[in-house]
Formats: C-alpha cells, sequence, structure tokens
C-alpha cells in the first residue's frame, strides 16, 4: 500500500527551489558546446546544447551566432 508516501513540502524548502533558465549569448571566437556546457555548470551536456541551437552534436558553433545556453535558476 502506498498511502501517505510523501509529505508536504515545508515552506523554506519550497522557497529554495529554482527553476533552470534559457539565456541568449553570442558565440565567440574558439567557444565550444563543450565549453559553454561547463560555463553553465554542465546542466546539459555538449550534445544537448548543440541541439537545442539546432546544430549537429558534432558541428561546432559559429563565432557571431546567438544562441540558447541552460544557466541555474
Amino acid at each position: 500500500m502506498l498511502d501517505n508516501q510523501f509529505q508536504a513540502a515545508q515552506q523554506p524548502f519550497v522557497a529554495s527551489i529554482r527553476p533552470n533558465r534559457i539565456d541568449i549569448y553570442t558565440v565567440r571566437n574558439g567557444d565550444t558546446w563543450q565549453a559553454l556546457a561547463a560555463r553553465s555548470g554542465d546542466l546539459v551536456k555538449p550534445a544537448t546544447l548543440a541541439i537545442i541551437n539546432n546544430y549537429e552534436p558534432n558541428q561546432p558553433p559559429r563565432a557571431g551566432d546567438t544562441i540558447r545556453i541552460v544557466v541555474e535558476g
């Protein structure tokens, strides 16, 4: 039986939750998906970052392009 398996979250815990968000970033010379993912705390894998920006995972970001990166909320 699974009744009463969950407790109501305490207010301080609920207030501390911050969802990740999307920021806009302009790619610079030398940027890689790996470096951009690391800069944002490795919240997403480099391949995922490429895909959400309409790149193939093996295609490097182009300097000057505006892309979306995931950052902590």
